[in-house]
């Protein structure tokens, strides 16, 4: 029998029997020495054990991961994704911004010297913390403890809130009035709801925990519950298999999984693999195919329940390739669903009633989905045109792709402010959050197109309309920042803001990208260059927007992120900026900024790693490797290209 939920005004500590898989937990936290960051099991160890090598991804072990996907030397596969990221900062890798600082910092006795052992201090920290995260989660799972932990009712119906608010008004997984009426039944009576269910709640708790602001009585600890119901649920989707087939519910699980382990506090960078699960399960129940063609007997609720989980299985599928370089697993000509249809959720008509129910002309609950579905194809295109080894689209072929795809978005934007302009008393409107996640969602596309060609601009002029297109689509981007940073020290209450900084890398990476991309264009701008390619924008504006990226970065280490590479880069452009406007040396600027930023990243990491359990401190001694980077994944692998790229600042 599976384990329940126990619902209580606290945490429970009622004890059930465990399950059958067990992991081991005599390496936890507590068994960390005082001289370095604590190891978690490997898959070398006899006694490893994790449900988590369905999704060929695991716990950290110092910094890297239990399975290794690595291409022989001569593959021409190695390093793919850093192929893919390179045109995001490859205006910053040409440029060699801080080659003159290699030597002075890999001087033991040098000026510098010091830098290079700050952020190694940063990134064993940085490790441990991640480390002591991952063991955590494994040993308050209620694999190991028992039942699962679930906060008093009220946090719970906030939480609930959260989600249902955020990610499931725009990407649409779930039927509310049966989620909701399941959730009242599991108040009333804990055990007498599925097991499938219980699952769905736990995931839905867990994505609402990083919309939680200080205003609402923050409670530290649902950040590692959360990570451990996210560990719980997809422990419990392995056994599932073996006992249940591959049905609507257990897809929705997977679909929910997907989205709490990208905003779990425990990072991964083989999330993209996991998104193949789904797929198969949606292939595997043929969501492919158009229900009015292929199954017409389906009721209209069954449906468009299936029109809906196709199309988030996709969302998923495509950020995922975005994010990873990878090539989706699936083409524009292996499907023929439609895009979700404009309905209510209590509009949809079940098996009996005479009539369906006719689309809605305003703004309903799945507008949203809808709107993101009619431009899957486009964003596929460019996708596969991205990843692909041999490209079949020729640069004119990729512009009017991106005018189409700007149309349509173009297009929706205004639909969507109309719905809002227009809308009676009482009605729906579309929030910010929808708003900005759909803008952002397809507009990163538009720049990872233009990013691919905009570096060339500098000597050829053919390619400046990207080049344009490029800034203009990193500014639009990061305007969200400009709008959350007005105080860089409070927690922003914002659902959008609170995604920026809590909610890991669904929306943090391709800001990221965008940052990247105006330091290079503003570096460019004031060095020499045969075309003024940025003569039509301030470079205040720009600066501006660096500043607010670097306010950004400070924001998310508070909140708990560990990578220091956003912070350190953008530092040390804006530095290198500002000592060319002030006429000031360009090599002391960038080492003071650098100096500067990995001291306050020194300070978040060691205050972060004493409250995740380790009281001591960490002896850690500098390498003999320069300033090289340690083989530590950051969660985005933006920053591998950043480490392997000629600027020997950060090799």
């Amino acid at each position: 029998m599976d384990q329940r939920t126990s619902p209580s005004s606290g945490f429970s500590d009622e004890s059930r029997p465990k399950s059958a898989i067990q992991v081991d937990t005599h390496r936890s936290s507590s068994s960390v020495g005082t001289q370095n960051p604590p190891n978690v099991l490997t898959s070398s160890d006899p006694d490893f054990s994790s449900p988590d090598l369905l999704f060929l991804d695991a716990q950290q072990d110092d910094g890297q991961r239990f399975i290794s996907v690595s291409p022989p030397a001569d593959s021409s596969a190695t390093g793919c994704t850093k192929h893919f990221k390179e045109h995001t900062i490859a205006g910053l890798d040409r440029l060699g911004l801080f080659s003159s600082m290699n030597g002075q910092i890999n001087d033991p006795t040098g000026e510098f010297a010091e830098v290079r052992g700050m952020l190694e201090k940063c990134h064993h920290y940085a490790r441990g913390i991640q480390s002591m995260r991952s063991s955590k989660r494994a040993r308050l799972s209620s694999l190991i403890d028992g039942p699962i932990k679930l906060p008093r009712r009220s946090t719970c119906d906030k939480l609930m809130q959260n989600y249902l608010r955020t990610f499931e008004s725009t990407i649409r997984i779930l039927h509310i009035p049966s989620f909701k009426a399941e959730y009242e039944s599991y108040w009333i009576n804990p055990w007498g709801v599925s097991d499938v269910f219980l699952r769905k709640l736990i995931l839905v708790l867990a994505i609402g925990t990083c919309f939680i602001g200080y205003s609402d009585a923050y409670d530290p600890q649902l950040r590692s519950m959360a990570s451990t119901w996210t560990y719980d649920a997809q422990a419990w989707l392995m056994r599932a298999f073996d006992v249940r087939g591959v049905d609507l519910d257990m897809l929705e699980v997977s679909c929910l999984l997907i989205t709490a382990r990208k905003t779990d506090l425990v990072t991964s960078q083989l999330d993209w693999i996991s998104v193949d699960f789904p797929l198969r399960m949606a292939l595997r129940l043929q969501l492919h195919k158009e229900p009015s063609i292929h199954f017409p007997h389906l009721s209209q609720l069954e449906a468009e329940r299936r029109r809906r989980l196709w199309a988030a299985v996709l969302e998923n599928c495509l950020q995922s390739s975005l994010d990873s370089g990878i090539p989706m697993s699936i083409s524009n000509d292996a499907f023929d669903c439609l895009p979700p249809g404009n309905f209510n959720d209590v509009d949809l008509r079940e098996d009996g009633h005479p009539e369906p129910a006719t689309e809605s002309s305003g703004f309903t609950e799945s507008t949203m989905s809808n709107f993101l579905m009619k431009t899957m194809r486009l964003r596929m295109r460019i996708a596969q045109f991205l990843s692909s080894l041999q490209p079949e689209l020729s640069y004119h072929e990729a512009l009017k792709l991106s005018a189409d795809l700007e149309a349509l978005c173009r297009s929706q934007e205004k639909d969507l402010q109309l719905f809002t302009t227009r809308a009676a008393p009482g009605s729906a409107v579309p929030s910010d959050f929808q708003k900005k996640l759909h803008s952002s969602l397809i507009r990163r596309c538009l720049l990872a197109l233009h990013g691919n060609f905009a570096s060339k601009a500098k000597f050829d002029p053919l390619f400046y309309f990207s080049h344009k297109a490029a800034t203009e689509t990193s500014l639009f981007l990061l305007k969200y920042l400009l709008s959350s940073q007005k105080n860089s020290h409070a927690m922003p209450e914002d659902d959008f803001s609170l995604l920026i900084i809590s909610g890991s890398s669904i929306i943090i990476s391709f800001l990221w990208e965008a940052t990247a991309h105006v330091c290079a264009d503003v570096i460019n701008n004031i060095t020499e260059s045969p075309f003024p390619l940025i003569s039509s924008l301030s470079r205040s504006e720009l600066t501006q927007t660096i500043q607010c990226a670097i306010d950004t970065a400070r924001s998310c280490l508070r909140a708990g992120d560990t990578a220091v590479e956003p912070l350190v880069l953008f530092s040390c452009s804006l530095a290198h900026i500002k000592s060319v406007s002030e006429e000031k040396p360009i090599d002391k600027s960038v080492m003071d900024a650098a100096r500067s930023s990995l001291l306050f990243c020194y300070k978040v990491l060691e205050s972060g790693y004493r409250e995740e359990g380790q009281d001591s401190r960490l002896d850690i001694s500098i390498g003999r490797h320069g300033l090289e980077f340690p083989d530590y994944d950051s969660g985005t692998d933006l920053w591998d290209t950043v480490v392997n790229a000629p600027i020997m600042l950060f090799e």
